[in-house]
């Protein structure tokens, strides 16, 4: 297998710009709006069915595969694409696994303290729920008391 010449290869793409005009002031990732419904990062209230529903999803997410199956298209040149890109994914393993290794950790210590973080919200609504009745039962208590000590003082 030849060696790879990353110079040779910025150079063709540096060619390519140029041949094609593009400019620094024109637009760049940043600008792109990728926004959309399913995608809405912007929350403006807690919503405890969508928190549920995105806990979900990373509980079923975490775990980026790296060697998921390259699609092959129809073709001699979509086979050769699809050979190709086994080939580089297999030049680029020893890169690609430590970086996927540290995402994934990542990614699973974030869902466990997610899922840490709805049990302690069960458990504190559960307890808020306990302190609601305990009022209320501390109410009529109150409520029972001073009836009784409005009958003792009454018989006197």
């Amino acid at each position: 297998m030849s060696e790879l010449n990353v110079e040779k290869i910025m150079e063709e793409i540096r060619y390519e710009i140029r041949e094609k005009g593009y400019t620094k002031d024109m637009l760049s990732f940043s600008d792109v709006d990728i926004e959309t419904e399913d995608t809405k990062v912007g929350i403006e209230k807690f919503e405890r069915i969508k928190f549920n529903e995105e806990l979900f999803n990373l509980n079923m997410l975490w775990n980026v595969n790296p060697y998921r199956e390259i699609d092959v298209k129809p073709g001699l040149k979509g086979r050769c694409v699809a050979f190709i890109k086994k080939i580089i994914r297999k030049c680029i393993r020893f890169y690609l696994a430590p970086i996927v290794w540290e995402q994934d950790t990542f990614n699973a210590t974030t869902v466990r303290l997610l899922n840490m973080m709805n049990l302690y919200m069960e458990e504190n609504q559960r307890l808020s729920d306990q302190v609601v009745k305990m009022k209320d039962e501390h109410e009529i208590l109150v409520k029972r008391i001073n009836q009784l000590y409005e009958l003792h003082y009454n018989e006197e």
